[in-house]
């Protein structure tokens, strides 16, 4: 198990006790090939609910992973709309080895997305995809609070081509 014990989103590549973050975290889960779940230190949110805040664009997934949170009414993720919360990938596009994702008790809010630069063949702009998440895993979320995200496609969750399920009184809300 890995534990976050920073509210700050940012990566200084220092992991140990008391440093982990929440893209620290995510980055040595990407480096095992087995399934890693990632907690919160009790002391993140001991003085009441505590809100994570993402200042360097989208945190990427490229494995089996549970992101377990203290409840949707205490640890928010956000990214103040500046860019998505969650991008995630599998490295083996095989069903075999397609990744699997379960985010549970957290409240994801501010992310949002906006089209790409780049152009579809007939010249128009390639759509923006899940301001919370954009998935490409199978995902499960579970007593998660999903409000205030947008995107072209997806305005909280865009999953393609795999299983996706929303368990426990999830509660998904559209900006």
């Amino acid at each position: 198990m890995i534990v976050v014990r920073q509210t700050h989103g940012e990566d200084d590549g220092i992991v140990g006790t008391g440093e982990t973050t929440l893209r620290e975290a995510i980055r040595m889960s990407n480096r095992t090939d087995s399934l890693n779940t990632i907690s919160f230190a009790s002391s993140l949110f001991a003085g009441g609910p505590a809100t994570l805040t993402l200042k360097n664009g989208p945190l990427e997934t490229t494995g089996d992973l549970l992101i377990g949170g203290p409840g949707a009414d205490t640890l928010t993720i956000t990214a103040e709309g500046k860019s998505g919360l969650f991008d995630l990938r599998n490295l083996d596009e095989s069903a075999a080895g397609r990744s699997k994702v379960i985010i549970e008790n957290l409240t994801l809010t501010g992310g949002k997305r906006s089209a790409t630069l780049a152009a579809n063949v007939d010249g128009s702009p390639i759509p923006s995809r899940g301001g919370a998440i954009n998935s490409d895993v199978d995902l499960g979320i579970r007593n998660c609070v999903l409000v205030g995200n947008s995107a072209d496609v997806g305005g909280a969750i865009r999953s393609e081509e795999h299983t996706s399920e929303l368990q426990s009184h999830s509660f998904i809300s559209y900006a």
